[in-house]
């Protein structure tokens, strides 16, 4: 099964300035480089030949993998399940017969994935360190770097789009104009006002209508908190910390970062309105009087 798999050596990096494309969109044959998570790993000796046996998952499918090396050396123990590779080779469909391989019944009449080349690419987004594209490149950077080097833009004009931030969870979240929001080129949510990134792990939804979405894959159960089923709140408030809600029943809620002081969890209850104080911090207006939330000892006068 091996005998038109050219691969001899694997490379230990991948160039970032290449075309990515996702497992769903993979051809039956052909060279192609994909962004992926490693879940599981065996190696086996066969004809000779050592041979890994990997899952590999992106957003969008799951699919195995094949490396054959000449030894089972450092590239294949420095494998880590969790951070993301990128990995360029060649898929193919596997239709041998031969019984003797102790996996063919895993991969016989599948794609798979004949790994050339791998490189971590953990804390990075089409090669671009994840902050750096989230916080100093302008929009059309971003959408030139994403249109190039992925098929998550390939349907949307620059125009079209208000925002787009990137997750450590390897998430591409992209606002239209029109109020559409996409996670990798899916659409997910209509009649968006502003997506709201708070850290690598977060990044929040706002709704035209005040509502409250976390659309990253982790930290759910703050997520559900203050998503409140879809809850519509009186007023919310964003910064570079976190974001403030006020409900109608004059309570506050807050997601994000805290400030390392002491709270006076008194002012989150019958609360008249928010405001932003500047310098990350948020003025709770209760009883005709103005305090800032994270210095509750210094009311405002």
């Amino acid at each position: 099964m091996f005998k038109d798999i050219k691969i001899k050596k694997i490379e230990a990096s991948v160039p970032y300035d290449v075309p990515v494309t996702s497992i769903a969109s993979l051809p039956d044959s052909g060279k192609a480089t994909l962004e992926v998570y490693f879940s599981s790993k065996s190696a086996y000796e066969v004809d000779g030949k050592n041979v890994v046996v990997l899952d590999i998952m992106d957003n969008s499918a799951g699919m195995k993998a094949i490396m054959l090396i000449d030894s089972f050396n450092n590239i294949v123990d420095d494998i880590k399940f969790g951070l993301k590779y990128r990995i360029a080779g060649i898929v193919s469909i596997v239709d041998g017969d031969d019984d003797e391989l102790p996996f063919l019944d895993n991969v016989k009449g599948n794609k798979v994935f004949f790994i050339g080349a791998l490189q971590c690419y953990s804390d990075t987004f089409l090669g671009v360190d994840i902050d750096e594209f989230n916080i100093n490149l302008n929009l059309q950077e971003q959408y030139d770097l994403v249109l190039k080097y992925s098929d998550y833009l390939k349907d949307v004009d620059f125009n079209q789009i208000k925002d787009m931030k990137v997750s450590c969870y390897d998430e591409f979240v992209c606002l239209l104009v029109d109020g559409t929001l996409f996670v990798n080129g899916v659409k997910q949510h209509d009649n968006i006002n502003m997506i709201h990134y708070i850290d690598n792990h977060s990044i929040i939804a706002i709704g035209n209508n005040n509502t409250i979405t976390c659309v990253t894959k982790k930290n759910i159960s703050g997520a559900e908190f203050l998503n409140n089923n879809n809850y519509e709140y009186k007023k919310i408030i964003t910064n570079e910390f976190g974001i403030a809600a006020l409900t109608y029943d004059g309570v506050v809620i807050y997601f994000g970062d805290l400030y390392s002081c002491v709270i006076d969890y008194s002012l989150y209850v019958d609360v008249d309105d928010i405001e932003d104080a500047g310098n990350g911090d948020i003025t709770i207006i209760k009883n005709n009087k103005k305090h800032l939330l994270f210095h509750s000892d210094e009311s405002i006068k």
